[in-house]
């Protein structure tokens, strides 16, 4: 409801504890950039949870932009992109 930088500071702050839920978080905001340098630490630090990375509907905004392939594959996913 127009509270744009509250939600992502909101987001930004949840990324401590799910790097998936804040970048999904962040990809509804439309700040795929933000979503990408989360998702981006999460894989290089090895978090658990970016398995879930083909699978999180709150990342279906990012699944256009060939960055979600790369990520994928670091991760060993296939064919992230819808």
């Amino acid at each position: 409801e127009g509270k744009t930088a509250e939600a992502k500071a909101l987001a930004n702050e949840a990324a401590r504890a799910s790097s998936i839920s804040a970048a999904g978080a962040l990809a509804a905001l439309g700040d795929a950039e933000q979503a990408f340098r989360i998702l981006e630490r999460a894989v290089a630090a090895r978090d658990g949870n970016v398995v879930y990375l083909k699978v999180t509907p709150s990342l279906d905004p990012l699944r256009g932009d060939p960055r979600i392939e790369v990520l994928c594959a670091k991760v060993g996913l296939k064919a992230c992109r819808t």
